[in-house]
């Protein structure tokens, strides 16, 4: 079973977000956001997992995943994105909508990520959106991160 979350930004001071399915944990997603920005950037990363695609099976820094996925699954549900995991194809029964952190209908996920300067915001789901803190673009964060969860 999946530990379902979201990758989300800040837009006019409303957070909203991006469907991943698999490894949502802080030591799952959270770890591979630190490692993506820190190899490409905050702006590349939300542009890729917010922007280019509509939502995640699963979000993957290292790319072994995404290489997997290639040979197993067809072209018409899922894409390898190298070096960040296998999204969605967006085709006519899926949805280009984002998912709103704000919105206590949204509860289905466990975990949210907000892509910030300051750093990367984690939160739990828990009867509303609890914050676990905010952890810094640094590759000394990663302890923090994995103590959340």
């Amino acid at each position: 079973m999946g530990t379902r979350s979201m990758v989300a930004i800040r837009e006019d001071g409303h957070a909203k977000g991006r469907y991943v399915h698999w490894d949502g944990y802080p030591s799952g997603v959270g770890l591979a956001l630190l490692k993506m920005v820190e190899r490409d950037g905050l702006e590349r990363v939300t542009e890729v997992l917010t922007r280019e695609h509509y939502g995640w099976s699963t979000v993957d820094a290292q790319g072994v995943i995404a290489d997997e996925y290639a040979f197993m699954y067809p072209p018409t549900r899922f894409e390898a994105v190298p070096g960040y995991g296998v999204a969605f194809v967006n085709d006519t029964e899926q949805s280009d909508e984002w998912i709103d952190l704000d919105d206590d209908s949204d509860d289905w996920c466990e975990y949210a990520y907000v892509l910030t300067s300051e750093g990367l915001e984690v939160y739990e789901q828990g009867a509303g959106w609890k914050p676990l803190g905010t952890v810094a673009w640094d590759p000394s964060s990663v302890g923090k991160l994995q103590a959340m969860g």
